[in-house]
């Protein structure tokens, strides 16, 4: 096989016409294009030799401080649907995150400068404060003392307004009207006492009130200020009112910033277990968590990312409800359309519960290119979590499922698709996780269980068996810092409703080990037996070493 490529490279773009305030569109990455010819092993149904032209490419593109990535794939031999002739833009989270909190680095460093010039500022008011209770004492009695002049909240570098979690009164300090003349410089000590001054005293008590209200004016913004101080910043990054502060933080950039995830073109969504995961999707998928809530929302076409014929098939698959026919196989634009829904409360990765439905709509098969028979598919979801400690971690998901045809010609087809909430059906799916984790011992155990009723239906799963119950346990062990072993045990069998003759009963156990090889490469061994209804065994090894 021959072949040819070039690689376009673009670093950094500018857009022309652009005002000078504000920032350029910064685009990196590179672009592919080529040509191959000879014997393509990916090309069915064709004599060799074969020719395909490819481009494909992924760029990077920061506008206004939002990073996007777009990447495609192109071949003129577009046999494989999920793998050529593609294209995403996704918003990367993770790179605005950390430039958002760079941001918050620098706007609390800001703060802890205003408590600083704040507690300057206060001391002023505390010496005055002094100095009065010395007249009042009458510790300053041989000079003609004036009133000092009462500090001026304009006069701070920063306004107490901008400072989040406090709040100025409604009453402004204001000065009051002293009717004394000409009192001169206090080292003065040839004039008379202060006292023979009329209202003298009247004035210096006021005025003493005054300061006070403002020293408890500032030591209520220096708390708001020391409260700051001590904050993370995540809990700043969550905080609505302190990303309000931030320049150049508009609107949709707060909103920006509690989104998780956010694709268009062929994405992958995994935030759920029985509704829509494990399978690639042409569409749009969304994930937004803010202030202890969260929302997923998906929809698109399934896509086929594997390559299996009908000659492989040999045509025994076109009619049978199996794995293989839930995907779209010839025609992508006919595919099965998808469209998931998640809310909950609480954070993905910790505590949470959250409610899921998917509605799903296509035909019953895609093999069979005669079939126009359509169907609906709705899935219900309940996934829950509970993080009970830093070392133990539970977890449940419960789905139910329910498929319609639009053409129904027999009374065996009604019976499978019974209503939605009818729970003598079986059409369930349950899923129970348990967690270990031991930071000391760097030692990771969990088991789990999973049950998938055999009239369980989701259009978005492509890779879950039903009519499977499946016990599972696993071992992950580190040793210093370049060793990691690991062991699991698995067994699951089928045939939980007893209609066929026969069960499949299948065990799997295996141990590994991985080698990191300095920063290059590692090195990886694994021996997993697979006991098939305890009569056939198979050992695969695998070695692998990247350098």
């Amino acid at each position: 096989m021959l072949g040819l490529s070039i690689i376009l490279v673009n670093n950094s773009f500018k857009l022309v016409g652009q005002k000078k305030s504000e920032k350029p569109i910064h685009i990196s990455g590179q672009v592919g294009v080529g040509y191959e010819y000879g014997l393509l092993p990916f090309v069915s149904n064709a004599q060799p030799p074969q020719g395909n032209a490819f481009s494909n490419g992924v760029l990077g593109v920061c506008y206004k401080g939002v990073p996007l990535t777009f990447n495609y794939h192109y071949s003129s031999v577009g046999t494989i649907s999920g793998l050529n002739n593609y294209a995403r833009l996704r918003f990367d989270s993770q790179s605005y995150r950390k430039q958002l909190k760079e941001k918050l680095q620098n706007y609390k460093a800001e703060k802890i400068q205003q408590l600083t010039d704040l507690q300057g500022y206060r001391q002023k008011i505390q010496q005055q404060l002094l100095y009065l209770d010395m007249l009042e004492k009458g510790t300053v009695s041989n000079a003609q003392a004036k009133l000092p002049e009462l500090p001026s909240l304009n006069k701070l570098p920063f306004s107490l307004s901008s400072i989040p979690g406090f709040e100025l009164p409604s009453e402004e300090l204001s000065l009051p009207e002293i009717n004394t003349n000409d009192h001169l410089p206090l080292d003065s000590l040839k004039m008379p006492s202060i006292k023979d001054s009329l209202g003298f005293n009247e004035a210096l008590g006021n005025r003493k009130t005054q300061l006070l209200n403002m020293l408890s004016l500032l030591q209520k913004a220096e708390g708001a200020l020391e409260q700051l101080k001590g904050a993370s910043l995540d809990s700043l990054y969550q905080s609505q009112e302190i990303q309000k502060d931030l320049p150049g933080q508009s609107k949709l950039k707060r909103i920006l910033s509690y989104t998780d995830k956010l694709e268009l073109g062929l994405c992958y969504p995994d935030n759920n277990v029985f509704t829509v995961a494990r399978t690639p999707v042409r569409g749009v998928n969304f994930e937004y968590s803010k202030h202890n809530k969260f929302f997923a929302f998906t929809h698109g076409r399934t896509v086929n990312n594997l390559f299996i014929g009908n000659n492989v098939l040999q045509n025994n698959l076109n009619a049978a409800r199996n794995l293989y026919n839930f995907f779209d196989f010839n025609n992508v634009e006919s595919g099965r359309r998808i469209t998931s829904i998640k809310y909950g409360w609480g954070a993905k990765s910790g505590t949470h519960l959250y409610l899921g439905v998917l509605h799903g709509y296509g035909k019953t098969s895609y093999l069979d290119s005669i079939s126009t028979t359509k169907e609906h598919n709705l899935v219900g979801e309940v996934d829950a979590q509970w993080t009970i400690n830093k070392t133990n971690h539970l977890a449940f998901s419960y789905g139910r499922s329910y498929i319609q045809a639009d053409q129904i010609n027999n009374t065996e087809q009604s019976a499978i698709t019974a209503s939605f909430f009818d729970f003598t059906h079986r059409s369930n799916a349950a899923l129970l996780n348990y967690k270990l984790e031991l930071p000391k011992t760097r030692t990771e155990v969990s088991v789990s269980g999973r049950l998938v009723d055999p009239f369980f239906k989701s259009l978005g799963l492509g890779f879950m068996r039903s009519d499977n119950l499946r016990y599972e346990g696993r071992l992950k062990q580190r040793i210093g810092k370049t060793f990691k072993l690991s062991g699991f045990y698995r067994r699951e069998r089928d045939n939980l409703l007893a209609m066929y003759d026969f069960n499949n009963v299948l065990m799997s156990y295996g141990v590994g080990a991985e080698l990191k090889i300095k920063r290059s490469g590692f090195a990886k061994v694994d021996l997993r037996p697979v006991v098939h209804s305890m009569d056939a065994e198979w050992i695969v090894w695998t070695f692998k070493t990247i350098t």
